[in-house]
Formats: structure tokens, C-alpha cells, sequence
């Protein structure tokens, strides 16, 4: 798995605040994971189909209610249809790496406690040859590592209580407006990893319900104001390895409750003052490995709940951040060492102009900072040299 099917990185600055009550989505996960693999599995007593799995085994919905569920497990046997008389029962169906390109209209219509389907790593090739109209029940689909080209409008019909969706690692070139019609109830969206080259926000108006949104990975350079306007229920956000060169003062507009945003291995050169004004609810901001040599405070002081950036990989003047570190934060910082001119022939230092990074809530007090010493960290978690 890529990097932009999640926001996992590393060298993190923290910013001092409380933080709220409450698990982050990704200390969720993480705790779904290791209690998930903690619990045994015992054996389905059923008839299962030859070379398969069929066991009750440990299962988390979208929202991370815990349940037992009557899986069959037909994972990487190359095969190139679905079992048949698989057991009524079923609640998760994992048919993962094998060689399936196509089901039958209805063919899994009388499993009809289904929750979960992963037809991941298979030979689909479009997406009408699923056959998986009329599925209610159904609440999470794995369709990533396919060879899906294209979405048309209701691409889902009949999946009207969907709440994870995965396309990813696909080769999804077109996504027609209504593609995602009928998915009202979708709270996890993944498209990252795949050829679109702009993000349309008719898509989001079928989605009100999204709360995680991965689509970097693909090769878009712009987003367009009130892109993602719909998605007033986002709180995460990915964009990361994508070909972004700027953002402009409104692409976010609209995204209220969002607490993660990710803009990671992308071509940023600079994030303008009001870029993030909108977003009273982010906690977490990933700018790692842009061309960012400086970031306004302002852009910093207008998220209020801010308490977790990541700027590795950036061209970022060093010796300015010791200084913002050593000054209260009324005071004009320039990029530049103090006592030197811009080196560009401009004003000299303390002239007013930004510098990289926004100094620690503690730092308007009367007592200075001693400078960093090389290895150490300063009260924002960043190291310097090393």
C-alpha cells in the first residue's frame, strides 16, 4: 500500500494545546486492528466450499462497532469464478487475488446477511460486471487493484446503505457527475492511486454523508474553488502525491468539520494566508516534501485547533525557525539571519516579513528561549541538524 491511501508520516511538530476528548479516526483503527487480532477465530460449522475458509471471525463495521461474523475465506486461490452454494449465512466474502472478471447479475443475491465483499486483485474491468445490483445490506466493497478505466453515472445501483467504497490502485481515467447517485450513506471514499487529472464536485454532491476522502496519488495539478463544498461531514482529507503546484484561498471552502488534511509529496511552493481560514476543526496538517520555504503564521494562528504539523522535506530556512522560536510572536521575523540582509537585496531582518513557522503557544513569555543546539528539540517538536 502507497502512502496516499492513508496519513501515516513521520517527523511530526506538535503545537501545545489540549487536546480534545476523545480517539483520533487513525487511533481507532489502530485499536480496531490490535483488538481484532487478539480475539480467535473458531470454525463456521458449515458446508464450505472446497479450498475455502469458512470461519466466525472478529469484524469492525465502518463505524467501528465490533462484531462476529460468518466469513468464507476464498482468498488467493486463482480462481476464476465465485464458488458456488455458498453458505446463506455469509456476512463477509473475501474472494482477494484471484482471477475473477466478471459476476452474473444477482449471483450473490441470496446472501442476504452479506456485509462485506472483497473482489480486490481480480480482472474487472468494468464496472458494470459486478452484478451486484439490489444489495442492501451490503456496507463495505473492496474493488482496488482492478482494471476499472472508467465511472458512469450510477455506476451503484442498489447499494443504498454503503458506507466503505474502494477503488483505488485501479485505472479510473473518467468519473461521470452522478457516478456516485444513490451512495447517500458512504462514509469512506477511496479513489487514490488511479489516472484522474481533475476532481469534478458533482461527484461530492452525492455523497453527503462522506467523512474520509483519499484521492492522491493521481496525477491533478489544480483544484478548483468550492471543490469539495458538499462535504460539510468531511474529517479527513488526503491530496498527497499528486501534482499540486498552489492552493488557492477557497479550494477548501465548505469543510467544517474536517480534522486531518494532507498535501504530503506534492509541488506546493507557497500556501497563501487564508488558504485554511475555513477549517475551525483541523488538528492535523501534512505539508511534508513540497518546495515550501517559508509558511505565514497567519496561516498557522487562523486554525484554532491546530495541534500537529508536518513540514519535513521542505526547503525551509533552519536558522529562521530558531529565530521565530526565540521571539515572541508580535514581532516582525524575517527569513533571514539576524543582523543580515535579504540576500536578494530587499529589507533587512525583523522587517516584517514571514517566516516558516509559527512560534509555540509559550513563546510570549518573558522568559527567553535558549537556541537549539544541534539534535535538539524545540517545544514545537521540530529537531535541528541531526
Amino acid at each position: 500500500m502507497d502512502n496516499y491511501s492513508h496519513g501515516y508520516l513521520s517527523s511530526w511538530i506538535f503545537i501545545p494545546k489540549t487536546r480534545s476528548s476523545g480517539l483520533q479516526p487513525s487511533c481507532l483503527l489502530l485499536c480496531c486492528v490490535v483488538a481484532a487480532s487478539a480475539m480467535p477465530t473458531v470454525p463456521w460449522r458449515v458446508p464450505c466450499p472446497p479450498r475455502c475458509v469458512c470461519q466466525i471471525r472478529p469484524w469492525y463495521t465502518p463505524r467501528s462497532a465490533y462484531r462476529e461474523a460468518a466469513t468464507v475465506d476464498c482468498n488467493d486461490l486463482f480462481i476464476t469464478s465465485v464458488p458456488p452454494e455458498l453458505p446463506e449465512g455469509t456476512q463477509t466474502l473475501l474472494l482477494q487475488s484471484n482471477n475473477i472478471a466478471r459476476l452474473e447479475q444477482g449471483e450473490l443475491g441470496y446472501l442476504r446477511n452479506l456485509s462485506e465483499l472483497d473482489l480486490s486483485q481480480n480482472s474487472f474491468s468494468d464496472v458494470w460486471d459486478f452484478g451486484l445490483r439490489n444489495m442492501p445490506q451490503l456496507l463495505s466493497l473492496h474493488l482496488e487493484e482492478n482494471q476499472l478505466s472508467e465511472l458512469p453515472d450510477s455506476s451503484f445501483p442498489g447499494l443504498g446503505n454503503l458506507q466503505e467504497l474502494y477503488l483505488n490502485h485501479n485505472r479510473i481515467r473518467s468519473i461521470a457527475p452522478r457516478a456516485f447517485a444513490g451512495l447517500g450513506s458512504l462514509l469512506r471514499l477511496h479513489l487514490n492511486s488511479n489516472l484522474l487529472r481533475t476532481l469534478d464536485s458533482r461527484w461530492f454532491q452525492m455523497l453527503p454523508s462522506l467523512e474520509i476522502l483519499m484521492v492522491g496519488g493521481n496525477k491533478v495539478d489544480a483544484i478548483l474553488d468550492m471543490n469539495f463544498r458538499p462535504l460539510s461531514n468531511l474529517r479527513s482529507l488526503v491530496l498527497a502525491g499528486m501534482q499540486l503546484r498552489e492552493i488557492s484561498d477557497y479550494a477548501l471552502e465548505g469543510l467544517r468539520s474536517l480534522e486531518s488534511l494532507s498535501f504530503y509529496d506534492n509541488k506546493l511552493a507557497d500556501v497563501p494566508k487564508r488558504a485554511f481560514q475555513h477549517l475551525p476543526q483541523l488538528e492535523t496538517l501534512m505539508l511534508n516534501n513540497n518546495a515550501l520555504s517559508a509558511l505565514h503564521r497567519q496561516t498557522v494562528e487562523s486554525l484554532p485547533n491546530l495541534q500537529e504539523i508536518s513540514i519535513h522535506g521542505n526547503p525551509l530556512r533552519c536558522d529562521c525557525v530558531i529565530r521565530w522560536e526565540n521571539q515572541p510572536p508580535a514581532m516582525g521575523l524575517s527569513p533571514f539571519p539576524a543582523g543580515n540582509a535579504d540576500p536578494g537585496g530587499g529589507r533587512a531582518a525583523g522587517a516584517g516579513r514571514g517566516c516558516p513557522l509559527v512560534s509555540s503557544a509559550s513563546s510570549s513569555s518573558a522568559e527567553p528561549k535558549k537556541r537549539l543546539e544541534k539534535g535538539e528539540k524545540s517545544p514545537l517538536g521540530l529537531s535541528q541538524g541531526g
